[in-house]
């Protein structure tokens, strides 16, 4: 990993050499779409409408992002035919079975500002843009925590009455985010030669949210995540391969979200973490989520926002899950939508994370991302993020074409 972050330093400081007095259109694709990503969701609740802002933000991004895969300043790969062939299936699926366009355009929509902007940004590797995108998200997710930390009953209360609204959104659906400034803060710590990597000003901030709002996911993958870039880090001869952060995801779904296993001998651990074995109740929502899933396995049942899943859990069960918005598992949700055909999918563009040289640290934050995703319904966009990371890092065609291109323009300067 170090000689691949010196080898992205190298180019990273030709090409801000070389470009310094340019405005690149993908770097203006960046600023915009980090804006979105962290933008302020409480705002909505005191002026309703401003939402509209950030889907014209979200517009302007994807509009100029065209020009440049167009004219090939960033060019596509095999993930983007993996999350292409996602997004083609939900629509599909959503017309097919009927179901409202506007939720799964809504859906499709919402995914690609984050993608587009990892895309370019690890694309372009340019150091003083990370730093600056890093910066900005590592400024919001604090400020963020502050307001945790000042309205410890939450600043707003969300459609059902719930205390959970702080400055950037619903406080449990922010984990995600943090984790996505873990991943930027450590790829600028890299780019900068820090003597430390480990994203620690976006962890502390992790950690310190999920304390404060008692979110059992958000501790687990802030532990996590400390724990073993810790080791990684001074133990240069620690391995955890992308077979191992598969294997581990596989086999918890395998065992509890369909095998519908519990396990009571861990109770002292997850009191800990203020839960119970069923994993907050989440096992009874996943077997009725495989019930729906069973319902039309190849296709789905199309997308469905938290209204539409609730009113379908009323008229199929009398459990009392029905005001969980989505089945709190992302890969059921998946299955759900848009069927195995839209899971193959998804399962063909994770398998391009599995790239050489294989890197401990990106494998890790794989892991988290893919493990968040087993008790959440909404991770997909953010499994979609690792991946298109680690891909455009660490993939040996585009390594290839780094250094060519720092070769050229270090011998243009001399």
């Amino acid at each position: 990993m170090e000689k691949c972050f010196k080898n992205s330093l190298n180019y990273a400081k030709a090409n801000t050499h070389l470009k310094a007095s340019e405005i690149k259109l993908s770097d203006l694709c960046i600023y915009i779409g980090i804006l979105y990503v962290f933008k302020l969701g409480s705002i909505s609740y005191l002026i309703p409408k401003f939402g509209v802002i950030y889907y014209g933000l979200a517009a302007i991004q994807l509009l100029l992002a065209l020009f440049v895969y167009a004219r090939g300043d960033v060019r596509l790969n095999k993930v983007h035919f993996g999350i292409a062939g996602y997004c083609a299936t939900l629509l599909f699926s959503t017309y097919v079975n009927d179901v409202s366009m506007q939720i799964s355009l809504n859906e499709v929509f919402c995914l690609l500002p984050l993608l587009v902007t990892a895309d370019m940004l690890f694309y372009r590797r340019d150091i003083e843009v990370v730093r600056r995108v890093s910066r900005f998200s590592i400024l919001m997710i604090s400020l963020n925590t502050f307001t945790a930390l000042i309205f410890r009953n939450a600043m707003f209360r969300d459609v059902t009455g719930a205390p959970t609204i702080f400055l950037l959104g619903a406080d449990n659906s922010l984990i995600p985010i943090y984790m996505v400034s873990s991943v930027l803060e450590m790829y600028k710590r890299n780019l900068e030669d820090a003597a430390c990597c480990i994203p620690v000003v976006s962890l502390s901030n992790l950690l310190l949210f999920s304390m404060l709002r008692d979110i059992a996911s958000g501790k687990l993958v802030g532990v996590l995540l400390i724990l073993l870039l810790t080791l990684a880090f001074f133990n240069k001869s620690f391995k955890f391969s992308f077979s191992l952060a598969l294997g581990i995801n596989i086999a918890f779904f395998a065992i509890f979200v369909y095998g519908q296993s519990t396990i009571s001998g861990l109770t002292g651990i997850f009191e800990l973490l203020g839960r119970n074995s069923t994993f907050t109740e989440r096992s009874f929502l996943w077997a009725f989520g495989f019930r729906l899933f069973s319902m039309s396995p190849l296709l789905g049942l199309g997308s469905y926002n938290a209204v539409s899943f609730n009113n379908l859990v009323r008229a199929l069960t009398i459990t009392g899950l029905f005001n969980t918005g989505n089945p709190h598992n992302s890969y059921l949700s998946i299955l759900i939508s848009g069927g195995l055909l839209a899971f193959s999918f998804v399962v063909f563009t994770v398998l391009q994370a599995r790239v050489k040289p294989s890197d401990p640290f990106f494998n890790i934050f794989l892991f988290t991302f893919l493990l968040h995703a087993q008790v959440e319904g909404r991770d997909i966009v953010y499994i979609f993020f690792i991946v298109i990371v680690i891909y455009r890092f660490f993939h040996s065609d585009n390594q290839l074409s780094l250094r060519e291109d720092s070769r050229a323009a270090i011998q243009s300067f001399i």
